[in-house]
Order: structure tokens, then C-alpha cells, then sequence
């Protein structure tokens, strides 16, 4: 009769045992886990089934390579940088070519109500990737998606004043990519 683990056993030992063979040190991971992953991965989806999806393909891939876990840090911090950087994915793949239709009003102006100006010309989207990615995210999730400064403090492991000072230099380089446009005009 094969003995169970036992589940007061740590992360780390848990894997140890699982690399040995034993079936049920997953399960416990898994169990104590979870909860963790899943909030993770809510925050980041707005949407329970998804997290929920999100947290099965996150387990999966974290059990497929524990082998590659070499124990520099907790069990959890490694699994928390893999949920962290699966949602990332994710997102990026969601909304990378995502544009949204215009309203039928803008079809419907008159050519005559329509008063162009200089930054017709300029492309948003050049605008933007003069940023990094990183910033951009941060800009997106703060005024597009309303996160707050705590929201990104976890999000990105930063302080408060690390994250407003990244949100306002990121802002500051968009106005300065904006005026330089505006005046090649």
C-alpha cells in the first residue's frame, strides 16, 4: 500500500516528491494554490469562467515544468510570475488587434460639419509605441480599464510612487511625441 504525503509538507518538498513519482504532492499544490491563481487571473479577465480557464491552463503548464523548478525561490513566488506572465499573454493576444467600429454617427456628419485639424495627420498608434510596452500597459489598464494606483502596485511588484512616476513619464513622452508631430506638420 503506497503511504500518502503528507500535507503539511512545503511547496518545495511537495515537488521534490512529485519529481520522485509521487501523483498526489500535485493535488496539494494545486489545492493550496488555487485560490491564489485564480484572484490572479480575475483581475486580470473581469470574467469568473475565464479565470477559471485561465487557472487550468496556468496549472498545466506550471505542472508540465516543474522539473525546470530549481528551488532559488518559494514555490509560490515561481508560480506567481508564471500566472502573472500567462495573463500578460493573454491579455496581449486578446486585444492586440482589437479595434472597435465606429458609431454610424461618424458616418452619418455632413462633409461640411467636419473641421479637419493639423492632427488628422498624426498617427495615434506611432504616438503610442513611443513608449514601452510596459508603460503602454500601464496606461491602458489606468485610463482605459480605470485600474487604481494599488491595482498596478500588485500587478507590476511596484511601489506607488515607482508606478505614478512610470504613468507620468509615459504620459510625459506622448505629449512630447505629439508636439513634435504637431510641429513637422
Amino acid at each position: 500500500m503506497k503511504k500518502s504525503v503528507d500535507r503539511n509538507l512545503s511547496d518545495e518538498q511537495l515537488v521534490h516528491y512529485h519529481l520522485q513519482g509521487d501523483q498526489t504532492s500535485l493535488g496539494i499544490l494545486y489545492e493550496r494554490h488555487f485560490n491564489n491563481v485564480y484572484y490572479k487571473c480575475l483581475s486580470f479577465s473581469k470574467d469568473p469562467i475565464e479565470a477559471y480557464d485561465l487557472v487550468q491552463e496556468i496549472f498545466l503548464r506550471t505542472f508540465s515544468k516543474l522539473h525546470l523548478f530549481r528551488g532559488n525561490s518559494e514555490f509560490s513566488t515561481w508560480l506567481f510570475r508564471i500566472t502573472h506572465n500567462f495573463c500578460i499573454e493573454d491579455y496581449r493576444k486578446k486585444y492586440r488587434n482589437k479595434y472597435e467600429k465606429l458609431s454610424s454617427l461618424v458616418y452619418d456628419l455632413a462633409d461640411e460639419e467636419y473641421e479637419p485639424n493639423n492632427l488628422d495627420n498624426v498617427s495615434l498608434e506611432s504616438v503610442i509605441k513611443s513608449v514601452s510596452e510596459t508603460e503602454q500597459l500601464m496606461l491602458k489598464l489606468k485610463y482605459l480599464e480605470g485600474k487604481s494606483i494599488k491595482e498596478l502596485q500588485d500587478q507590476f511588484h511596484m511601489g506607488e510612487s515607482a508606478v505614478k512616476m512610470r504613468l507620468q513619464r509615459a504620459k510625459q513622452k506622448i505629449s512630447k511625441q505629439m508636439k513634435f508631430s504637431y510641429e513637422m506638420m
